[in-house]
């Protein structure tokens, strides 16, 4: 537009005015050709970035809605794209880029987090070893993305911001996974509570959420005192607002019963586990893994209390409704019914009940976590039907006969063993009646032969 404009005035002010109005046309005509290149390219860099933000936006919208259905591998596939795309065309610095980074954060750090057996949603997975490695590996990265959105949203928002808050608390619930870094862990769970009770009110279940963190943190870092006053206070805000039968109550009893039983109050600890169990029970019935959770945990507070018959009952109801779990037998259930083994067979054998501790012995010794679950079943309550099937009663008598077995062996070797003792002490006794004559006829000899030496 400059040059054709310089064009015209000297076409104005020019003594041949016929050339040069010709020579001002071919330069106007070649500014505006570069003019209309350069509006061109910056409409298009204009719609190229228009397009991809909003392609960013779509992608964000469809890694919520995977979030929100707990499908974190597809959500984190979708922030990651949107990432790359906001990075790309607003930069690492921009609120946006921060925004993104938090949410891809989050989904890597609850893909790594296995489901508590208190909340709603698909029964718990175990993990191996490449689980594990993968596991940590994904809340390596979002202890970086969270870190690099805290440090962005701090500097744009303000520390006492609500999405400070919420970034600095999945950055301490992170944290206190790696567990070489608790303290910065708790210093960000701080923070978390306390613009979440300034901005949110003190009832309100994201409250309710971070002393549930706090309580964990505390719990890992041997600071017993300070977790059971986080999950009491998450306690009773979870009963203020969703009643006494909520899923929430129910895992904070079994959080409370975990932080005493490691302080070493028993008591307090089964009274907890017991309320939780009545909560699960009533929830999700008497079938579930759930409450054979609930029983499991009841049956290690027994234990520790010294009630060894109630241990020994509330193991064997874990391990009634965790062997009828057939698809989830070899799963998180599978270890759940190891530890109701370990512990129906310590109890039984403190009672002195040998037959069945040596039962739930082989049954851990060699891997198979029902195959007696109905011998044992009958042996304890006879009677009672635990839906076992043919093969599983052949198992259970094919156990049975092999600790008859190991029983019987065992009683004749310490039967050959003492016959064997005793032989050697009567040939002992032989030996030293003879050697006594022996030296009982030698002193005869000599007191012939020379009176008075012998005394």
């Amino acid at each position: 537009e400059l040059c054709c404009r310089r064009a015209v005035a000297t076409t104005v002010n020019a003594p041949y005015p016929k050339e040069n109005v010709r020579r001002c046309r071919i330069a106007s005509d070649d500014c505006e050709m570069r003019a209309l290149d350069s509006y061109t390219a910056s409409l298009a860099a204009t719609v190229e970035k228009k397009e991809g933000l909003a392609a960013a936006a779509d992608h964000l919208k469809i890694g919520d809605a995977h979030s929100s259905r707990k499908c974190y591998p597809q959500a984190v596939h979708s922030y990651q794209v949107a990432l790359n795309i906001r990075i790309r065309l607003l930069g690492e610095g921009a609120l946006k880029v921060a925004n993104v980074r938090h949410s891809l954060g989050v989904a890597l750090l609850m893909s790594s987090l296995p489901e508590q057996s208190g909340r709603e949603g698909p029964a718990p997975t175990a993990l191996g070893d490449t689980d594990k490695k993968k596991c940590q590996s994904a809340i390596s990265r979002a202890t970086e993305c969270l870190e690099c959105s805290l440090q962005v949203r701090r500097k744009k928002l303000g520390a006492s911001h609500i999405d400070v808050a919420e970034t600095a608390y999945f950055l301490g619930l992170a944290l206190t996974q790696v567990g070489d870094r608790l303290a910065e862990a708790l210093e960000l769970l701080h923070l978390a509570f306390r613009v979440r009770c300034s901005v949110l009110g003190q009832n309100n279940p994201l409250v309710a959420e971070t002393l549930e963190s706090l309580g964990a943190a505390y719990l890992k870092d041997g600071n017993y005192h300070r977790a059971i006053q986080a999950y009491a206070f998450a306690l009773s805000v979870h009963q203020s607002l969703k009643g006494e039968d909520a899923n929430e109550v129910a895992a904070d009893h079994q959080a409370l019963s975990q932080a005493y039983m490691a302080a070493g109050d028993h008591d307090k600890a089964l009274h907890h586990s017991l309320e939780a169990l009545t909560i699960l029970r009533k929830r999700y019935g008497n079938s579930d893994y759930r409450t054979a959770d609930g029983w499991l945990r009841a049956g290690r507070c027994h234990f520790a209390r010294g009630d060894l018959r109630l241990a020994a009952k509330s193991a064997l109801r874990a391990v009634h409704i965790l062997s009828s779990i057939r698809e989830l037998a070899m799963d998180v259930c599978a270890l759940r019914l190891r530890e109701a083994w370990t512990i129906l067979a310590e109890a039984r054998w403190e009672m002195q009940d040998y037959e069945l501790a040596v039962i739930a012995t082989i049954v851990l010794a060699r891997g198979v976590v029902d195959s007696a679950v109905n011998y044992v079943a009958n042996y304890v309550a006879p009677g009672q039907d635990f839906a076992g099937s043919t093969s599983t009663a052949s198992a259970a008598q094919t156990l049975a006969a092999a600790a008859a077995q190991t029983h019987a062996a065992s009683a004749a070797q310490t039967q050959a063993a003492s016959a064997a003792q005793a032989q050697v002490a009567a040939s002992a006794q032989a030996q030293a009646a003879s050697a006594a004559q022996t030296q009982a006829s030698s002193a005869a000899q000599t007191e012939t032969l020379i009176p008075g030496l012998v005394e």
